[in-house]
């Protein structure tokens, strides 16, 4: 696996640095800038991921909602199956803009009656006051149509997205702008095809998007997307003190909530960097530290981190081959380790990540950086000339792109009597 601390340990060969310099802000500054400078560079083949999402028929449901507490924004509503928190609500009436289900209470008490009698119903808690005008109460229980326009939280670091497509034959979804998306929601009601989406910026998650659906299809119907994502920032090193303090001394097998086998590794003297989902764990011997491939001191073992359980254990992926030589319980061996971040980039990115590591190292340090952006751009060049797993003016998939595979229409058949 390609890391952070491989970057680093690039960078001190050719400034000509040693183990110590690992610190050095310049370095670490030219990793992140590195890696971010090529992740950017173009929505890579390697990032491209596919998920789902499942309409929920309550999204389309016209809600009558009764204000039973406008001082602290609580209305009522019959059934709040199918409603979360973050939903909007279009009540152009009431409110100057759509509010949003900031809260749900379940079974929400409440008096309606002279008399003071509590009775209960589900309830919503809005995240903005009503506009009243001036000769309305609060006396009396106003009921409110409220159109619920539901979104799907698309995931992190998403740059770009393709098309949705249904499991369902014939189903129409088509993409509007957002500027179209408000508009047909301000005029359009009830379900009814071509289901209209936009992706837009999710107001309640920051660097998220979302879709929103004009009004949603049955429930049950799935929708699949592909889409690009780019990896998080580089955190961990492998050269900081938290990253290599103590020593690994066992591995133990297990099973997670999941059901799933996992590894745990046990330390002694130990802090764990608790942001390790994805990072890469690797083991030296007990006298020296592991450092990439090449350097006088390789690491033996290498194990991708699922998280961090406690300062003095982690939560490994479970590995393909378990060697004794890691330890038991019993007899623990005392391994030194490192924990760096793994660079998400395909084998023949790599090179490119190293390049721009060295460019924006000569940036950093204020050396002239003509050259090694030469360099740079033939190895992004190169790059995104390999970025693809196979070449269509060669497998010719047109072959299987018949009218009936793609569900445009059944050919005609010839007469069989």
């Amino acid at each position: 696996m390609n890391t952070a601390q491989d970057l680093i340990y690039h960078l001190l060969s050719t400034t000509g640095g040693g183990a110590q310099d690992g610190e050095h802000s310049a370095i670490r500054a030219a990793v992140v800038h590195g890696v971010r400078e090529v992740m950017q560079a173009r929505d890579w083949l390697w990032h491209q991921r596919q998920e789902s999402m499942t309409a929920r028929d309550t999204n389309t449901t016209t809600y009558q909602l009764s204000f039973l507490r406008p001082d602290s924004l609580v209305c009522g509503v019959n059934d709040a199956t199918g409603l979360n928190v973050g939903d909007t609500l279009e009540c152009p009436n009431i409110f100057s803009s759509p509010p949003k289900i900031a809260a749900i209470y379940p079974n929400f008490g409440f008096s309606t009656s002279p008399s003071g009698a509590v009775s209960y119903q589900p309830a919503l808690l809005l995240d903005k006051a009503p506009v009243y005008k001036s000769d309305d109460t609060f006396g009396s229980v106003e009921q409110i149509a409220a159109k619920v326009y539901p979104y799907h939280l698309l995931p992190a670091g998403l740059r770009s997205i393709d098309a949705l497509v249904s499991d369902e034959t014939g189903v129409t979804l088509t993409y509007v702008t957002p500027q179209e998306y408000q508009r047909l929601a301000s005029t359009q009601t009830g379900t009814a095809e071509p289901f209209f989406y936009t992706v837009m910026r999710s107001p309640n998650y920051p660097d998220y998007y979302e879709i929103r659906f004009v009004y949603t299809p049955p429930a049950g119907d799935t929708f699949l997307y592909t889409y690009r994502y780019a990896p998080p920032p580089i955190r961990n090193m492998g050269y900081e003190r938290r990253c290599r303090q103590g020593v690994i001394r066992y591995f133990v097998t297990g099973i997670n909530s999941q059901l799933s086998y996992v590894a745990f590794a046990y330390g002694t003297d130990t802090n764990f960097p608790t942001q390790v989902e994805n990072a890469v764990l690797r083991v030296g011997t007990s006298d020296e530290f592991p450092e990439p491939i090449g350097s006088l001191t390789p690491y033996q073992y290498e194990f991708r981190l699922l998280g961090t359980v406690s300062p003095t254990t982690l939560s490994l992926e479970m590995p393909r081959t378990y060697e004794p030589i890691l330890g038991s319980a019993a007899e623990p061996v005392n391994l030194q380790f490192s924990i760096s971040d793994e660079v998400d980039c395909s084998p023949q990115m790599w090179t490119a990540v190293l390049s721009a590591c060295e460019m924006w190292f000569a940036r950093l340090a204020g050396k002239s950086a003509e050259g090694i952006v030469q360099l740079f751009n033939r190895d992004l060049r190169l790059a995104m000339e390999t970025d693809r797993v196979a070449s269509l003016a060669t497998n010719g998939p047109s072959a299987a792109r018949t009218p009936r595979s793609m569900g445009w229409h059944s050919t005609m058949l010839s007469d069989i009597g």
